[in-house]
């Protein structure tokens, strides 16, 4: 995410405004005390109202809800062409459609959001509940389960694979090539950028073939989004096989790591509150 400076302040009057003074030289890719346990630097970081480091490339930091909300509402300020700290832009051209910003970005999201409203969602939820079933199963008698690697890492994979009509083959190279390029366990960023790159190249020609197949034969009915995006018009016309790849890599990395996540800070949430356990 840029960010126009004259709109938030010089960073020395951000940090002046209650931040810690750590911030100012915060690595977001080496920092022990916020890989070790981040939620300590989460706390101070909520009493700051808007931040800044000069490491990785230089990066703003809003933590609390009433910041972020704003920071994602004022587009003029704060634009989507750039997201990754470092800095960078990926030679395949933006990710559609969380690099673009209004007025290109109202059409793909508007396409792309009935497959996300409640009732489509709803669709789903017997099948999640299913691979969740089938997950737990495997714990079955044992006294400890690696939850992360065991449930919270699998389950995306398994219920986003239906979303998107994918074979079991096809979900497995995937979760293949995400461990390989977008969990690789490294502090090394250099390392973790060439992984990624080779990783999206990867997923982008996979789902380039994929929807091109569609695209050729769309007579069938629809059983998951990519079929549903070989069908779709945007202003009128079908979309490009490089668009199809484009937001399907997009989409299908957007729904892994981020729901992982949630589902193992839930977790964690849960185990530290036994008070909620009940409820």
């Amino acid at each position: 995410m840029s960010v126009d400076p004259g709109v938030v302040g010089d960073p020395a009057d951000a940090l002046a405004r209650d931040c810690p003074a750590w911030l100012a030289d915060l690595d977001l890719w080496t920092d022990a005390e916020l890989h070790g346990d981040p939620y300590g630097r989460y706390a101070e970081l909520r009493k700051c109202p808007m931040g800044h480091s000069e490491k990785n490339g230089g990066f703003w930091v809003a933590a609390r809800y009433a910041d972020v909300l704003a920071v994602l509402q004022d587009a003029d300020s704060f634009s989507n062409e750039v997201l990754f700290v470092p800095p960078t832009k990926d030679p395949s051209g933006r990710r559609i459609p969380i690099e673009l910003d209004p007025p290109e970005h109202g059409p793909y999201k508007q396409m792309l959001g009935r497959w996300f409203s409640p009732q489509r969602v709803r669709e789903w939820e017997d099948r999640a509940r299913s691979h969740m079933r089938a997950l737990l199963e495997q714990t079955a008698g044992r006294d400890q389960v690696e939850f992360v690697r065991e449930i919270a890492v699998p389950l995306p994979f398994r219920v986003m694979g239906d979303v998107f009509g994918l074979r079991e083959e096809d979900v497995r190279l995937l979760r293949q090539w995400d461990e390989e390029g977008m969990r690789a366990g490294t502090n090394d960023l250099e390392a973790r950028k060439a992984a990624a790159r080779s990783t999206r190249v990867g997923m982008l020609e996979f789902f380039g073939r994929l929807a091109a197949s569609k695209a050729a034969d769309a007579s069938g009915p629809a059983s998951g989004m990519i079929d549903d995006l070989a069908r779709v018009r945007l202003n009128g016309a079908p979309l490009t096989q490089a668009e199809m790849a484009n937001v399907c890599v997009t989409m299908w990395n957007a729904s892994l790591h981020t729901t992982s996540n949630v589902l193992a800070n839930s977790i964690y949430h849960l185990a530290e509150r036994p008070d909620l356990q009940a409820r």
